[in-house]
Formats: structure tokens, C-alpha cells, sequence
């Protein structure tokens, strides 16, 4: 069992399509605040992927035992 390069590049893309949705709402309301709104896209990002890999690596533990 390993990661694949395919799985994370698909997951980017779906994150990506989110935060232009959510991008393109914050925008119109504020357009003041696009670093953080950035920031904060970035973070909910990385909390995903972490967690998804997060997962993977429980299940190769497991898997190895």
C-alpha cells in the first residue's frame, strides 16, 4: 500500500474548485480582505490533505502489523 501521486491531484483539484467558489462569494462582498481569505483557504487545505494522509498512514501501520 502507497500514496498515489493521482489521489493527491485529484483532491487538490476539488479543494481548488471550493475555494474559487468561495473566493469569487467572499469578493463580492469584501474586496479588502483577499489575503486573508487566502490564508484561510490555505489552512482549511493543508487540515484536509493532513487528515487524508493522516488516514493512509493509520491503515499502512495497521497493514505492517
Amino acid at each position: 500500500m502507497y500514496l498515489p501521486n493521482t489521489l493527491i491531484s485529484t483532491y487538490m483539484i476539488r479543494v481548488s474548485r471550493y475555494s474559487v467558489i468561495i473566493k469569487s462569494k467572499y469578493l463580492r462582498k469584501k474586496k479588502k480582505k483577499k489575503k486573508n481569505i487566502r490564508e484561510i483557504y490555505f489552512f482549511f487545505f493543508f487540515m484536509l490533505l493532513n487528515n487524508k494522509v493522516g488516514k493512509i498512514k493509520k491503515k499502512k501501520k495497521i497493514i505492517n502489523k
